[in-house]
């Protein structure tokens, strides 16, 4: 870890709500979280630049500060709503999921791919009609898993307030509902097809949860 005195003031700050999305980035940078090469995202674009927000999670600690103040966050855009459930798509935003939902006191659930690559509630997960339900993420950048967590709960009368996310990548808002972001990073991405040539002689790596995917 980078210089612990550092870590500690950064995130007193975040835990007091001072500049947050600017110290939240600062502290990425300390835990070594964004990071450089040739990437194959979730979505199927490329990109020199990597959010492990996995790393971030290592810590307890700071996966608490972070959540509360993205919860600080929802609650202070949505005039302090009270929040049901807190869906997550598997498997890269289920802790992040968990820490949101003990911050609001919500249930915390997830939705999982089954035999056929489709996202749905499985282990008994159900959502009754008419619940207050915030969809998380930990990066979103073309928001397919989120468009598919929307899907997977159209078939619930759920009453969806917001998307929340710790970073937003996506140059905007890609979803028909809020999408609530501490952090918002311009970070280039590339379809196959297009790619810079600083990326056409790098190795590539498939970092994130769909790794198996191309």
């Amino acid at each position: 870890m980078a210089d612990l005195l550092e870590y500690q003031a950064l995130c007193w700050e975040i835990a007091s709500g001072k500049d947050v999305e600017e110290n939240v980035f600062r502290l990425l940078e300390c835990l070594n979280v964004v990071i450089k090469g040739h990437f194959l995202l979730s979505s199927g674009l490329h990109s020199d630049t990597y959010v492990q927000c996995a790393k971030l999670f290592t810590y307890p600690d700071v996966a608490a500060i972070i959540c509360n103040a993205l919860y600080g966050k929802l609650i202070k855009d949505f005039s302090n709503a009270k929040i049901d459930f807190v869906v997550a798509p598997a498997l890269g935003a289920m802790l992040c999921g968990y820490e949101l939902a003990r911050a609001s006191g919500a249930h915390n659930i997830f939705c999982e791919r089954n035999a056929q690559d489709v996202f749905e509630l499985r282990r008994g997960f159900y959502i009754p009609e008419n619940s207050v339900v915030v969809i998380v993420e930990d990066v979103v950048t073309s928001g397919k898993s989120v468009q598919e967590v929307l899907c997977c709960l159209s078939d619930y009368k759920c009453n969806i307030i917001a998307i929340c996310s710790v970073i937003n990548r996506s140059n905007g808002n890609p979803f028909n509902y809020p999408l609530c972001s501490l952090i918002n990073m311009d970070l280039k991405t590339y379809d196959a097809n297009n790619l810079p040539e600083h990326l056409i002689s790098m190795p590539l790596h498939r970092p994130g949860s769909n790794f198996n995917k191309t």
